[in-house]
């Protein structure tokens, strides 16, 4: 089965599996899981987002000539979490499936077109990494908008779930935020407040600084932050 809200970017074609998966899965699903990826990837070997959202390190090959590309890395982590899922006959949607940067907007009106086809009954995860001025920075962090709400809950089921692969033997540096007695980050980015569906957005480390690139580049870490996602959205779409 397919649904195709009026695209508008080129090479979409929305996918999910929906009731074949949910007639195969002992668990009691109460919500559909709405994938995205940030920025972008490569089309026609041309990186989508450039200048943006793009970074050349000194040494190292990454994505090429030491250039390390955001939206490339969100992109390739998105298709693993949607491997695992499939392997395990769970349902998703994948807001975004192309390789060019959807428009903010765009990406908002297909969430909220799924959200009204399926009750409300679903919840976002979006797909980042993130950069700083000095290039300095280092970590994971996870993000929800201001206020308390059912993304709460979701954030801080990834955070540990993260916390328990990956940072309790301090593979990686966990960034979190106890002001509100939890460990999400709070900020009014654009699809996350505009959504109106519980959502989370992961920053997955620094793809600016040298150390955590390598990290981002690992094969090892990113199971283990795939298996922390999928952990996570069965949890929640149990929860």
């Amino acid at each position: 089965m397919c649904f195709n809200p009026r695209p508008s970017v080129a090479n979409y074609t929305p996918r999910y599996y929906h009731q074949k998966a949910m007639n195969n899965l002992l668990l009691p699903i109460k919500r559909i899981p709405l994938l995205l990826y940030g920025h972008g990837s490569l089309v026609n070997g041309h990186y989508d987002t450039a200048p943006s959202k793009q970074f050349r390190h000194s040494k190292g090959t990454f994505h090429g000539d030491g250039w390390f590309y955001e939206g490339v890395w969100n992109q390739m982590f998105c298709k693993r979490v949607i491997e695992k899922l499939r392997e395990l006959r769970i349902p998703y949607i994948w807001i975004n499936e192309t390789d060019y940067d959807m428009p903010l907007s765009e990406r908002v009106e297909r969430i909220q077109w799924y959200q009204a086809q399926f009750n409300g009954q679903v919840f976002l995860n979006e797909y980042h990494c993130n950069a700083s001025p000095s290039h300095r920075g280092r970590g994971f962090e996870v993000f929800t908008t201001r206020g308390e709400d059912l993304s709460d809950t979701l954030a801080q089921m990834k955070y540990t779930n993260v916390y328990d692969l990956l940072g309790k033997d301090k593979t990686i540096k966990m960034r979190p935020d106890r002001t509100d007695q939890d460990d999400d980050k709070e900020a009014d980015f654009y699809v996350i407040k505009k959504a109106k569906c519980p959502g989370k957005l992961s920053e997955f480390l620094f793809f600016d600084n040298y150390d955590d690139a390598i990290l981002l580049m690992d094969d090892r870490v990113v199971e283990k932050f795939v298996e922390a996602e999928v952990r996570t959205i069965i949890e929640f779409m149990t929860f």
